[in-house]
Formats: structure tokens, sequence, C-alpha cells
């Protein structure tokens, strides 16, 4: 609800010329900001503009004039010096900073470090400009002096508890890295926790190289085995694109868009075919942009022999999205991502297609293909 108080500006008007057609200056001034409407300084505005600021009070009092013509060729004037008030003056409610804690609880009880918590929030301020058209033609026709601004305080749409009861678990993926050597669980986990904790508002691009990158030893990445040519070599951050999957998976499951991906030239064991996300430096990439309309938030860790993300934001209310693949034959496949609502497909997009070679298996462990391009450097801007 809308509450009215008297804000602390004066409206002084001056007619410097009073005559029955009511010629003259009106000198407005707000705070130390002056207004002034001349007749020389006339815009035009269209019948619907005015009637869309007239209430039944305003028509009642443009009745009561005696010279309505000569009334008339003010409106603009007024129309004019209001609107420069109103951008003044007006502003919007602020909802409150987000602070997200991804190692906090959603829905946290007293005791508990909650996931989500709402900063300060401040009301806006409206201009009532229908009082406001009403008191200056009172004003003009009764040789009023001083008029006073009525401004509405506008309470935020929602409440902190509110916004935090709207934000929800919005997809989990997880993919399993037992039987890997400890060099490329650390970069696994490495690679992840750059990740947790970031925030995605919405219309924003994540980039999984800008991210993480540079991959090297001073980082704490360690050597691993990468796929080059064929053949197992040890190269450091060997393990990355294991991270690079389970973001993609989890993204892609939580609505979001993906720009680009790539899969790898061998299967890999830890996500079917298809639906794999390799990585190397800067020439080959994952991105994802956040179209679902509202900020997300992204956690990541890992449990025992898991790699997890979970992302959150708001509710999907009823929304799902599953990815599925057709294997096609000759070890080719195509990966789609469905929208249900309410339990009934509504929408499909073709993710990629993907071409994988089989060779005969040289290790029990999952491993992840690289190639040795040069880097290039993005000029697309991301968070």
């Amino acid at each position: 609800m809308r509450e009215n108080k008297f804000y602390k500006i004066l409206i002084l008007i001056t007619l410097l010329v009073i005559s029955p057609a009511l010629r003259g200056d009106i000198l407005v001034r707000t705070d130390n900001k002056f207004y002034i409407a001349t007749e020389e300084k006339r815009f035009v505005f269209s019948d619907a503009k005015f009637k869309r600021f007239g209430d039944k009070t305003f028509k009642q009092r443009v009745e009561l004039l005696k010279t309505p013509t000569d009334i008339d060729k003010y409106l603009p004037e007024i129309t004019k010096l209001i609107n420069r008030i109103e951008r003044d003056v007006n502003c919007n409610a602020f909802q409150g900073n987000v602070k997200f804690s991804p190692n906090g609880k959603l829905g946290a009880r007293a005791g508990e470090m909650p996931m989500f918590t709402v900063g300060e929030q401040t009301l806006g301020k409206r201009v009532n400009t229908q009082m406001l058209y009403a008191d200056l033609f009172d004003a003009l026709t009764q040789n009023k002096k001083e008029v006073r601004v009525h401004i509405d305080s506008i309470k935020p749409s929602k409440t902190p508890q509110q916004i935090v009861d709207a934000l929800a678990l919005r997809s989990k993926f997880t993919t399993s890295f037992r039987g890997s050597i400890p060099e490329r669980i650390n970069n696994i986990k490495r690679s992840l926790a750059q990740f947790n904790g970031l925030v995605v508002p919405n219309g924003c691009t994540v980039s999984f190289n800008q991210q993480t990158n540079p991959r090297t030893v001073e980082n704490g990445y360690k050597a691993a085995n990468m796929i080059l040519d064929g053949e197992f070599v040890l190269a450091t951050g060997g393990g990355v694109c294991q991270s690079s999957t389970t973001l993609y998976n989890a993204f892609l499951r939580a609505g979001l868009t993906v720009l680009e991906s790539h899969q790898h030239s061998l299967p890999i064991s830890y996500v079917p075919l298809g639906l794999d996300a390799m990585v190397n430096g800067s020439a080959r990439d994952l991105r994802v942009q956040n179209t679902t309309g509202d900020t997300v938030y992204v956690k990541t860790y890992t449990d025992g022999t898991r790699a997890v993300v979970e992302i959150y934001g708001n509710k999907l209310n009823g929304v799902k999205y599953a990815t599925r693949v057709e294997h096609l034959g000759n070890n080719s496949v195509i990966s789609f991502l469905d929208t249900y609502k309410q339990g009934r497909k509504i929408d499909t997009r073709k993710l990629r297609k993907s071409n994988y070679i089989i060779k005969e298996k040289k290790e029990e462990v999952s491993h992840e293909t690289i190639e040795l391009i040069p880097q290039r450097q993005s000029q697309e801007k991301h968070i």
C-alpha cells in the first residue's frame, strides 16, 4: 500500500502578468532547482496524454473555470514542468542486495547460517501528478503563491523474507571420479572451486577458461593424463574437463543457454556420449549465458568421489529441463534439451551432434582429450 505524505518541496508560482487571459510566466522552484514555463516555450502534447493524468477531481476543477479555453493553452507548459519535476524526484524502491553464502543452508533455522540474506531496502518516491495538476490550476485561478507537492512513498514489491523464500535449487548434477589418481582429483577440486559462490546476473556470460585460467603449476594445478594424438600424455591440468562437463550439465538443467561447448574426441565414462564439455586453454571453451530472467547462484564442491554442481535461483514453478541423447550408429549421437511444464513437454532444442573415435582402452580411469592449439584472447565480456 502506498503511503501518502508531504515531501519538503515548495513550488513558488509567480504570475508576472495577471490578466483575464491568464498570460504570464510560471516560476517553479524545487529545492535548489528552478523551472520556467513560458508562452514562448510551448510544447504540444496529444489529448490522450492529458486524459492519462486526469481524474474526476481534476476534470471537475477544470469545468469550474470561467475561461476554460484560455486555461487550456497552459496545459502543455504545465505538463512539461511536471514531467521535469518527476525526473528529478521519482525513484524506484530498492529491493536490497542479495548476499549468497554457498556454505550456508537454504531455509536455515535459528542458529544456522543462511544461504541467502537480503540487505537494507529503501522506499521509492513518486510525484502525485494528478493532485499536482489540480493544485496548479487552483493556484492559477485563485492567485495562490505556494503549492506543496504530494509525494507517494513506494514500498519494495517484496519483503526480504519473500525474496529469500522465492529462491530454490534449480538443478544439481554430479559426476564420479572414483579411481582417478590424486593429481587428477586435485585439478578437479581446484577448477571447481573457482565457481563456488559465483553470482551470475541475468544476461551475463560465464566462461570456464576465464574463471580457471591460467591452469598452471603456479596456480596449484598438477600433471595428469590427457589424450594427444590418440595417446595418453602427462599435462598440467588434466582432469578439468570433468569439472567443465559437470558444470555444463547443471547449467543446462537450470535453464541457462549454452553458447559454446565441445565434445571429446574419445568417449569418456563419467557422462553419456554427447553430454561432455571438453575445454583446452582458450582455444576450446565452455561458455554459458544466463537467459533465465533472474540472477542465478552457483555452488560447487566435491563429496567423497563425486564432483557436484548446484545452481540456485528463482523457483522453476513447474518447469523442468532434461537432457537426452539419440544414437545414430557409428559412434555418433545427437543431444537434446527438452523443456517440460507441469509434466508436459513444451519445447525441444538440439544441443549438438557428436562423433567419437573408439579405441582400445589403455587405462581403467576416464581422461579427457586435449589439442595443443595456440591460445587466442576472447573479445567477449564475461562476468
